[in-house]
């Protein structure tokens, strides 16, 4: 796999190319959109790890978001080690009991959202956001416990 940075015009872009035909076994590689995002998610990390900037839309933003609850299932797993189902059910359960006040705060935000004025609306957004990845967060590990 190579991953190539065009720096020569406004727009820095990376292409990533890949063989498409392993030369192990000879099967051609076949993707799916989902792993296209996770390809384009995996390049946005090195960016920000260097300092570079990435491309923010809304589609690459819920690309970006689903991904991160994947890398966030697989570090979980990575940093977890549990001795029995108990303590997998234990753990999981503890989770769920966050998720109701974390969510009641997220919604509290939106009504408060909703009223204020301009400049409160950023401050109340980040919040939200916060909140929300903590929520994303709790899901991913939930789903790593099933």
């Amino acid at each position: 796999m190579v991953i190539c940075t065009h720096i020569n015009k406004d727009n820095v872009h990376n292409h990533i190319i890949l063989n498409s035909v392993s030369f192990i076994d000879g099967y051609k590689y076949h993707d799916s959109k989902a792993q296209i995002a996770f390809l384009k998610e995996t390049s946005d990390r090195l960016c920000l790890n260097y300092g570079l900037s990435i491309i923010d839309t809304p589609k690459a933003n819920k690309h970006r978001r689903k991904n991160n609850m994947i890398f966030e299932e697989l570090n979980f797993l990575a940093r977890h080690s549990f001795n029995s189902v108990f303590d997998v059910t234990k753990y999981k359960e503890n989770l769920s009991n966050k998720l109701p006040e974390l969510k009641g705060k997220r919604e509290l935000l939106w009504k408060k959202h909703k009223s204020a004025d301009t400049n409160k609306k950023t401050e109340i957004l980040k919040d939200i956001n916060a909140l929300t990845e903590e929520i994303d967060i709790i899901q991913a590990q939930k789903n790593a416990c099933n």
